[in-house]
């Protein structure tokens, strides 16, 4: 993981996904890769992806529905790293957490749009109302649109879910992406 300012010590998932993008423009695959593998044994430790995890320590920043926008970063930066690599192996090795990341999306879906994160810095601030959580989100629909399809494309041609899978999965996509 990489620390976003000298305040912040915590993980966040959408600072590490520019930070992560920078080390694969740059080159630096072994640095990209060790912050995928860190953000996945972080969800094999906890068992689901908080907004932000400790550095150095076992501690993380979690909200209530956390699972709406970062997951799908986590799952770009997995599948970036894989693609650009052609590493198919490490994504292969962390299907778990691929998967993870995909259903965490699917299950906060409503009318195909998954909402707002609740600990999003303009609720937090008081600049949206907190009533506005529940409402659809371009971005974090967005990001599930795009990491879905690329995950389901890549599970397709490397066989990494079985066919029925795929289909349960894709289906909820077109539906979203329809909308």
């Amino acid at each position: 993981g990489v620390i976003a300012g000298a305040f912040y010590h915590l993980a966040y998932g959408r600072d590490m996904y520019g930070v992560f993008r920078g080390y694969m423009a740059l080159g630096l695959h072994a640095y990209a890769r060790r912050m995928v593998a860190y953000m996945c044994d972080i969800y094999r430790e906890k068992g689901f992806m908080p907004n932000a995890s400790g550095m150095g320590m076992s501690c993380s920043h979690r909200h209530e529905n956390d699972e709406v926008e970062q997951t799908g970063y986590y799952l770009l930066e997995l599948l970036d790293y894989a693609e650009q690599t052609g590493d198919v192996d490490f994504l292969r090795d962390r299907m778990d957490y691929a998967s993870y990341l995909l259903t965490a999306q699917e299950k906060h879906l409503k009318d195909g749009m998954i909402p707002f994160n609740g600990d999003e810095t303009y609720i937090a601030g008081g600049i949206f109302p907190r009533s506005g959580i529940d409402h659809g989100s371009m971005e974090a629909t967005a990001l599930y649109i795009g990491s879905a399809t690329r995950l389901l494309d890549a599970c397709e041609k490397y066989g990494l879910m079985t066919p029925n899978q795929i289909a349960t999965h894709r289906e909820k996509l077109t539906d979203a992406r329809d909308r």
